[in-house]
């Protein structure tokens, strides 16, 4: 797979310090845990496992239903572009070459400075849950998203819709 061309979005809206709650903190702390976190999908998914897997223990609270890859949050996409627009998550699309031949693209996360000065403000409000999220790290970070969607819908037990 041989990248081609990297874009930047930019989104108009930017949240307040004030602003910023538990779930926002969270994805923060997730994404700079990641250094850079290769895909939309592979997100949902890492949130997912910490929300399901450790339950009350779990810093985020956001809602999932079955979507086309497992399990997927609506208020988590929209948590995370408003974090870009915010100017704290750098959102880049790749592209790059298939197998065949064809052009295709991905979506890679990673903290801006701004995101990490937020984080370093905020992080108190996590009051010690983050360790579900280094565990889920721990266990999946290294994983491939195949594993990790599979992970996904049996902790949630919700499967992909066609």
């Amino acid at each position: 797979m041989k990248a081609k061309k990297v874009t930047r979005r930019k989104i108009a809206t930017r949240p307040k310090k004030a602003d910023f709650d538990r779930n926002q903190t969270a994805l923060l702390y997730l994404i700079n845990r990641c250094r850079v976190v290769p895909s939309r999908i592979r997100l949902q998914k890492l949130v997912c496992l910490t929300e399901f897997l450790h339950g009350k223990n779990s810093p985020f609270d956001f809602g999932f239903k079955s979507y086309y890859y497992g399990p997927y949050s609506e208020e988590l996409r929209s948590t995370i572009d408003r974090l870009v627009g915010g100017g704290q998550v750098d959102e880049r699309v790749v592209f790059w070459e298939n197998n065949g031949g064809e052009t295709t693209f991905s979506y890679d996360y990673s903290l801006t400075p701004r995101g990490k000065n937020v984080l370093q403000q905020c992080v108190g409000q996590l009051n010690g849950q983050e360790k579900a999220i280094d565990a889920v790290l721990s266990e999946f970070g290294k994983s491939p998203n195949v594993a990790i969607i599979k992970a996904a819908k049996e902790a949630s037990g919700m499967e992909s819709i066609s």
